[in-house]
């Protein structure tokens, strides 16, 4: 079954569909956000190594020419990489789930996811 995720990346909102796996193409979310070339998705996989495609959290199709492939913590992973203040707010978020604050945690992804 397809999901949907929506990301505030840079004070943009998007939202982009999976595959009926639960797969999001990151070349999708780099080119409809407008990247640099430096925070393509082949130059994330280069920096943090290759254990999610070991692991099978990541496709990486582009080979192909159909794109990186990401499970949805992955995606989040991604967008964390490119927008530090889509980071902070998922520390955020999870900090209040983890104190309880569970009207607080949503209020905080509802702003940024």
């Amino acid at each position: 079954m397809a999901k949907e995720i929506t990301l505030k990346i840079n004070g943009t909102e998007n939202t982009f569909q999976s595959t009926k796996d639960g797969y999001f193409c990151l070349d999708e979310i780099w080119e409809d956000f407008d990247l640099k070339a430096s925070q393509h998705p082949t130059e994330w996989l280069a920096e943090i190594g290759n254990r999610p495609i070991e692991l099978g959290d990541v496709f990486d199709l582009s080979e192909f020419d159909s794109g990186i492939w990401a499970n949805k913590k992955l995606t989040l992973m991604y967008a964390g990489w490119v927008d530090v203040e889509f980071f902070m707010a998922v520390l955020e978020t999870f900090s209040a789930l983890t104190r309880g604050d569970t009207e607080k945690a949503s209020q905080l992804a509802a702003n940024h996811t």
